[in-house]
């Protein structure tokens, strides 16, 4: 079964400043999230009591490298077209919260359904709900993952990218897509690659792990989502997946 996660990361000002009482995670609910949120922020903040509701959160585990939470809830999908109705579905995933890098990994969810418990895990460790924001990867991170795809001896391969805002030859392309074996051997690949500002997407599939000796396959957007392809992920497998992307993306 492939792995769809979200990267995140606390904002500067809120790093490793943490205060993890189980009491306290076990109180967090959206209400006081919305109580807590301040300025342009809260009128999102109020808006996630619209889509979830007996929201709960709880510290599953904690080891030397993170927080291990799982966020519940009742999340409201999309309108049934037959009987017009909105029902709630109960659902629950997995957040990571990295303890050396602040970086916080939403497993398996969505956008929305992830700032339920991203807004809990804020209250919780940092009495500020918003202080988990987004991560935007610029060109220069994906250049520095794609050089450490190459940089083994038994290296990496990058089979499809999504580049925009090309200025290439008199004309300026909005966006273009990629896609060939021995993608990087390419002439016209480098030319686009060197010439585009923006760099949407890239599958990979990187070198043999140290931790299982497989190589492991995924996709990674500039917003921060990452699939893994690879069937059967071993724990060991993601988290040397998370600190190689740590080490790449997000330093």
């Amino acid at each position: 079964m492939m792995r769809n996660c979200i990267l995140y990361q606390f904002a500067e000002n809120h790093r490793n400043i943490w205060d993890v009482e189980p009491e306290r995670i076990a109180k967090c609910n959206l209400i006081e999230c919305s109580k807590k949120t301040k300025g342009v922020k809260k009128p999102k903040a109020i808006a996630l009591g619209d889509i979830a509701k007996n929201e709960h959160l709880e510290l599953v585990e904690e080891n030397d490298d993170e927080y291990i939470f799982k966020s519940s809830c009742d999340f409201k999908t999309p309108k049934l077209l037959a009987s017009g109705m909105t029902p709630f579905v109960p659902t629950s995933h997995q957040i990571w919260v990295r303890k050396a890098n602040s970086t916080v990994i939403a497993f398996d969810a969505g956008r929305k359904l992830a700032q339920v418990g991203l807004s809990l895990i804020g209250l919780a460790m940092d009495n500020a709900p918003s202080s988990i924001t987004p991560i935007r990867i610029e060109k220069e991170k994906f250049l520095k993952f794609k050089n450490w795809l190459f940089s083994n001896e038994q290296q990496g391969e990058i089979s499809r990218m999504t580049l925009s805002d090309i200025e290439y030859e008199n004309l300026i392309f909005k966006q273009i897509s990629l896609s060939a074996p021995q993608l990087c051997d390419s002439r016209i690949f480098k030319d686009l690659l060197n010439a585009a500002t923006v760099i949407k997407d890239m599958s990979f599939k990187t070198p043999p792990l140290s931790s299982s000796e497989r190589p492991i396959s995924g996709r990674i957007t500039n917003w921060g989502s990452v699939t893994l392809y690879t069937p059967d992920l071993l724990n060991v497998e993601l988290k040397e997946m998370i600190v190689i992307l740590e080490e790449n993306i997000l330093r």
